[in-house]
């Protein structure tokens, strides 16, 4: 019943998160080619500190409701050249993620460091049950559920859509078992932006 109820919630908060404007589902096609080319041509300069500071407090107080700490650092003034709505569903996806495979007690950590000028980079990590060495290089795979997972309802799709978006905005993303719990780490390149009119 537990964990019934504690899914609930999150689907109440994917609820919340769309009336406010930053959650919407991946559509099925995410990662194709012109996909990608489609988004790509509307990136914009986002305003990534905004994106961190809404998505940490909407999953806030569920986090407190199912026993779990949740804290975020954000840097200021933080911009990134990419789609608003998909970065803010992949960061979504992270945090529902280690709120969905984790106990109660577990603390979440949600940090954005980094500036305009020289890249940001965005980590979500936990410390709760360890991840196997022979789960990690898969977690991002469609459809793979790790061990910490098999308990607990999902798709097996969440960290390979992050893993689609970080590729169409040329993010690194990197998986760290920190035994105990996972580090995800999104290290965006410098925004781009046009040479100043002379």
């Amino acid at each position: 019943m537990r964990g019934r109820w504690r899914i609930t919630k999150l689907r109440s908060t994917r609820r919340l998160a769309r009336r406010k404007g930053c959650w919407r589902p991946f559509p099925p096609y995410c990662g194709s080619l012109r996909w990608k080319g489609h988004r790509r041509a509307g990136f914009t300069d986002v305003d990534l500190t905004a994106v961190t500071e809404a998505i940490s407090d909407a999953y806030r107080l569920d986090a407190e409701d199912a026993d779990h700490q949740l804290v975020a650092t954000i840097a200021e003034g933080v911009v990134v050249s990419g789609d608003q709505e998909l970065l803010t569903q992949a960061l979504a996806n992270l945090v529902e993620n280690a709120l969905r495979h984790t106990p109660p007690g577990t603390h979440i950590n949600v940090r954005l460091e980094g500036s305009s000028a020289a890249g940001a980079l965005l980590l979500v990590e936990d410390d709760g049950p360890a991840v196997a060495g022979a789960d990690l290089p898969r977690l991002t795979d469609r459809f793979y559920c790790g061990e910490r997972s098999r308990t607990t309802p999902g798709n097996g799709l969440g960290l390979s859509l992050v893993n689609a978006v970080a590729e169409l905005h040329g993010a690194e993303l990197s998986l760290v078992a920190t035994r105990p719990g996972l580090r995800v780490r999104l290290a965006f390149p410098v925004a781009k932006r046009p040479p100043p009119d002379t």
